[in-house]
This record gives C-alpha cells, sequence and structure tokens, in this order.
C-alpha cells in the first residue's frame, strides 16, 4: 500500500518516454521490461493512468511479465534472458530505443524467497541480478518492501542493503 508499483510504472513512463521523473531529466530514453509478481493483472489500468500524464495515447517501450518464471533456477534465468533480448529487438525496431531497464516487482515475490532474512539467499538473488544485468547490459531494479518501521530500512537480510 505503499505506492510501490505506482511509483514504478511512473519512472518506466518516464525512461520510455523521456519526460522528466520527479523532476529529474532522463539522460537516455530507454525501454523497461517489468517482473509483475505481485499485481500482474492490475499493471495494465495503472500503467494508462501513469501514460496519460506524461505521454497521452503513445505506444511506449514498456512490457510486462504477468507469470514469471522461477528466478531461483538457474535453468530459468538462462530462459528469460533470450526472451529479453527479443523485447530489446522490438524496442530498437519499434520504438528506436533499447532494453535499459528490468523491473522486478517486488524482489520477494518475484524471486520466490524462501527467508528473505537469509543473507546467503539475499546473495544468492543479487548474483543472479547481476548476471541478468551484465548478460543484456541493462540495470536491473528490485522493489522491495520496507521493515515495519520505515527508519530500520528494508526488510530482511542486511545483504540486500549492501548488494
Amino acid at each position: 500500500g505503499a505506492g510501490k508499483t505506482f511509483i514504478i510504472l511512473d519512472l518506466a513512463v518516464s525512461l520510455a518516454s523521456g519526460e522528466t521523473f520527479f523532476g529529474r531529466m532522463v539522460k537516455e530514453r530507454v525501454g523497461v521490461a517489468i517482473f509483475a509478481g505481485e499485481g500482474s493483472n492490475t499493471i495494465p489500468n495503472r500503467l494508462i493512468v501513469a501514460k496519460n500524464a506524461k505521454a497521452g495515447d503513445d505506444t511506449l517501450p514498456i512490457a510486462w511479465l504477468g507469470e514469471v518464471p522461477d528466478m531461483k533456477r538457474p535453468a530459468e534465468v538462462a530462459a528469460m534472458i533470450p526472451r529479453l533480448r527479443a523485447v530489446d529487438a522490438h524496442f530498437r525496431e519499434t520504438f528506436g530505443a533499447r532494453l535499459g531497464v528490468v523491473v522486478a516487482d517486488t524482489l520477494a515475490a518475484t524471486f520466490d524467497l524462501d527467508d528473505e532474512n537469509e543473507n546467503s539467499e539475499a546473495a544468492k538473488i543479487i548474483r543472479i541480478m547481476r548476471g541478468i544485468s551484465d548478460a543484456l547490459d541493462v540495470t536491473v531494479m528490485p522493489v522491495h518492501h520496507f521493515g515495519k518501521a520505515s527508519d530500520t530500512g528494508l526488510r530482511g537480510a542486511s545483504g540486500w542493503r549492501a548488494g
């Protein structure tokens, strides 16, 4: 209920359209792919709302995946790389923009965490995200929950902050 997905969609629209994000200039217009581990059925309507404010009816290089594979399994990650390359090729051909950001919304749902308090699990997931980033030359942006008190920072292992 903190508005995480709305913020991500607003950022995606800014990146895909070149419009400012909270007053910050977008230096490179890029496409965005979203792993929607939570609330994937709400993405289309939320995206319309986010687009109307900045890009109107323009079609933008934004894609989302509602049925997220088991991203903790190396074979599933390996199979996802060519799919994301195809998204990149489509974005380049259709919009003249490369795939630049892959969002995991949320980290816990996308990676089906057994224990997000466990630093070894956090380190494993961070390595997977780095692998995706390196393979595709993209920024992988996890969306994560805060703890019960916002002043304590991210929920779970200290490794999330370190990674």
